[in-house]
């Protein structure tokens, strides 16, 4: 994981070229959990009385800063997703990778933002969303999870920054 300065630095440039408000007050919530990058469904719903935006919307919004969390010193390619749980809540995640490690051994960030939610007790991921379409090695973990059926996978360069529905075969 790239070091908290890092991170720091990352999200203000982020602000910096950003005058939503929406990402200044993810950022503060941030500062105020010592970077956890989990949110609760009340700051999201907080979040969607604010500026009137969908959770899906909002996680769209918030893409540039999951990919904060990112460490590709090979491919200097920063991936960000956040998982959505049952619960509402919010997870981040982001690509690890490793110098002098094979490409095989690195963290995708869809792996990331479901194994961050997991950890943090979540029963059921029912979206994720990631800034690039997910590789066939993260489709495939996807599918594996409880709730792959009915998983939502929403990125932003689709038409609509809608969703695709995930299927299981």
């Amino acid at each position: 994981m790239p070091t908290q300065s890092h991170i720091h630095q990352r999200l203000a440039e982020v602000c910096a070229q950003s005058s939503s408000s929406l990402i200044t007050k993810v950022v503060e919530q941030l500062k105020q959990q010592h970077y956890h990058a989990q949110f609760s469904a009340e700051f999201i719903q907080g979040c969607e009385a604010e500026t009137g935006l969908s959770p899906v919307q909002i996680s769209l919004a918030m893409l540039p800063l999951a990919a904060c969390y990112s460490l590709a010193p090979v491919s200097n390619f920063y991936v960000g997703a956040v998982a959505i749980g049952k619960s509402g809540r919010f997870y981040f995640g982001a690509n690890q990778e490793f110098a002098h490690v094979a490409m095989s051994q690195v963290v995708h960030a869809e792996q990331s933002a479901i194994a961050h939610a997991l950890m943090a007790g979540e029963s059921e991921i029912t979206d994720i969303v990631v800034n690039y379409t997910p590789c066939g090695h993260c489709r495939q973990f996807m599918n594996e999870l409880n709730s792959a059926a009915k998983l939502k996978i929403h990125l932003p360069h689709s038409r609509s920054a809608g969703s695709k529905r995930h299927s299981k075969k």
